[in-house]
């Protein structure tokens, strides 16, 4: 009856440490992914640094005048 609950104690702090940085480690992904996916479906990354490149481009043709 008392088997099961000393087997529970066999696993080393290393292990259990490993298995709560794994867990932090997707729950940081979870997190992030839909961040990510809206970035890439609606393309913002790439209008920033259009309006980046734009706002260079504005600032060589103030100069050149």
């Amino acid at each position: 009856m008392l088997t099961g609950i000393q087997n529970t104690g066999n696993t080393s702090m290393l292990e259990r440490g490993q298995h709560f940085y794994i867990l932090r480690r997707l729950m940081l992904i979870l997190l992030l992914l839909p961040l990510l996916l809206n970035e890439i479906r609606y393309g913002l990354i790439e209008n920033k640094w259009d309006k980046l490149a734009n706002m260079s481009k504005r600032k060589e043709s103030v100069e050149n005048i």
